[in-house]
């Protein structure tokens, strides 16, 4: 890429197993409604058990003070950082992160030039990685922002880049711009910018930034910290998140209990709300326009009257007028629930705004619930699944974030593995009458089709087979219908099993995705592999 930089002056440029005739996938073909294993009840633990220290060392930010906390020098821009031709000064009033943030002005941008901060960070070739920047852009003239990087190797040679853009004001709101995907294999740096580049003679920009990130993660989620785990305002919030109120005992504050990853989750609760009143937390995203996304969250609802935890997003344009929306709810008091949304943004969207609520459906309602890994992809394949990979480890010891397991010889494995870089694995010797299982419970509406799949490596199994299973619940936590089917083929290798032009059955709200090592003798044992799950 040829360097232009400056004003008008000069950037480095589903359970599988073989069947004969089969292809290597088979479909559940049988309802069962036998429920004695069950005596293992589904509980959900709700709080922390252990610091998962070796998640948040994969999770930590490469970038040194992106939050803009220190300023010991004179010239305005925060320490670590490089400025290219702009005015620049901390400011400790509209901050996202902590108590300052990171302010750039400039006048008299040329086209095609462009100014901003930069900082340069030594990173690993190869790994997945995720960027992002808060930014409140106050002005923009015939300029658009960027969160842009530049990859260079061991020599400083160029080797590929990275960028998101933004193009208008927002209207006095921080906005997330995010970018993502894989490290080229020969990268030893990274070049970051917030980058305003001219796209006519005599650009300008006013704008803040704050909440700098660059970190090593499979997860490309467009939502700044989504797992609460930075927290560093007297307010209560997360950093990156704003509270909504309309009752009168609001309380919403990250807390160290009921977290799923990490140490943290956000608590909410408000009582005596007006009717559709809500109380809850807020992010607005940058978005494209005609992109399909999947949204999603756990929700530990502890206390609903009157009321319901909602999962909502707005979709917005650049001039902040409203062109659509889409939200789901649930009133069910269940531990660590899934919810989702999926679908196609409208095609002149600009940013989304996603919320976290509860909201009261008569007058005098009341709620509180804990919320955690909140989720917002671009994805073809929408999931109701949280975490379907085993990406994220969780709070529970050798068990990805957002499941629930029984039993024993459960543990996190890194190979072999059909996407990503975990796989889930059950290995051991059951006696009978035993199990070991892993399961998430996903909210459901009766009446809609699903489909639902897993990917299993089958290493080894003696007397033993591996159980696909879906049970659906209602509103009293009651059984409406269990669909399963079971494998004892040894496929070593990762093939599919799925559930496929199924419904969800009268009367269900949730369903508990499962998928089990049990015996089929007095004594059995097996060694599988779970990846890539979906329940769509």
């Amino acid at each position: 890429m040829q360097v232009k930089k400056g004003i008008a002056g000069g950037l480095i440029a589903l359970l599988l197993f073989t069947m004969p005739g089969m292809n290597g996938t088979i479909a559940a073909d049988q309802e069962e409604r036998d429920y004695s294993w069950q005596s293992a009840p589904f509980r959900l633990a709700q709080a922390v058990s252990a610091t998962n220290l070796a998640a948040k060392a994969q999770a930590a930010n490469l970038l040194t003070n992106g939050s803009f906390e220190a300023n010991t020098g004179t010239t305005g821009i925060a320490n670590g950082w490089t400025n290219i031709y702009t005015t620049a000064q901390t400011v400790s009033s509209s901050v996202t992160s902590g108590q300052k943030a990171q302010r750039l002005t400039a006048s008299k941008i040329g086209k095609g030039y462009y100014v901003g901060m930069s900082q340069r960070v030594k990173i690993d070739g190869g790994k997945p990685y995720v960027a992002n920047a808060n930014v409140n852009i106050t002005k923009l003239e015939k300029a658009d922002v960027y969160l842009y990087m530049d990859f260079l190797n061991s020599a400083g040679e160029w080797v590929g880049n990275s960028s998101t853009s933004y193009s208008s004001p927002t209207g006095g709101k921080y906005v997330t711009l995010t970018a993502n995907g894989t490290l080229p294999a020969k990268a030893a740096f990274a070049e970051v910018y917030i980058m305003v580049k001219g796209n006519a003679d005599l650009g300008s920009v006013d704008l803040l930034v704050d909440q700098m990130n660059l970190r090593y993660d499979w997860d490309a989620n467009l939502l700044t910290n989504p797992g609460f785990e930075s927290f560093t305002s007297p307010t209560g919030v997360a950093d990156g998140w704003s509270k909504i109120v309309s009752g009168d005992k609001p309380a919403i504050q990250v807390v160290a209990q009921s977290a799923e990853e990490g140490t943290r989750a956000h608590r909410i609760s408000d009582a005596n709300l007006y009717k559709d009143g809500m109380s809850g937390i807020y992010q607005n995203v940058k978005m494209n326009g005609n992109a399909t996304y999947n949204l999603s969250a756990l929700f530990n609802a502890t206390s609903l009257k009157k009321a319901k935890v909602q999962l909502y997003i707005d979709f917005l344009n650049s001039k902040h007028e409203y062109i659509g929306n889409q939200s789901t709810d649930s009133t069910v008091l269940q531990p660590n629930l899934s919810m989702s949304l999926n679908g196609k943004t409208p095609a002149n969207t600009a940013y989304a705004v996603v919320y976290i609520l509860v909201r009261s459906t008569e007058a005098g309602g009341s709620g509180a619930f804990t919320v955690d890994m909140a989720n917002l992809s671009y994805t073809a394949t929408p999931n109701k699944l949280t975490n379907p990979s085993f990406e994220i480890a969780g709070s529970q010891s050798q068990l990805a974030a957002g499941w629930r397991k029984e039993g024993k010889g459960i543990s996190l494995a890194t190979a072999p593995v059909s996407a990503g870089g975990k796989a889930q694995k059950i290995s051991g010797t059951l006696s009978s009458g035993e199990r070991a299982y892993i399961y998430q419970s996903v909210k459901v509406k009766a009446g809609d089709p699903y489909f639902a799949s897993a990917n299993v490596y089958v290493e080894s199994l003696k007397n033993a087979q591996v159980r696909y299973q879906i049970i659906f619940f209602d509103a009293a936590n009651q059984v409406v219908l269990s669909n399963s089917f079971a494998n004892k083929d040894v496929s070593k290798k990762y093939q599919q099993m799925y559930f496929d032009k199924y419904v969800v059955p009268d009367k269900a709200v949730r369903a508990n995705v499962i998928i089990m090592l049990e015996p089929t003798a007095a004594q059995g044992s097996g060694t599988v592999y779970i990846d890539d799950v979906r329940f769509q």
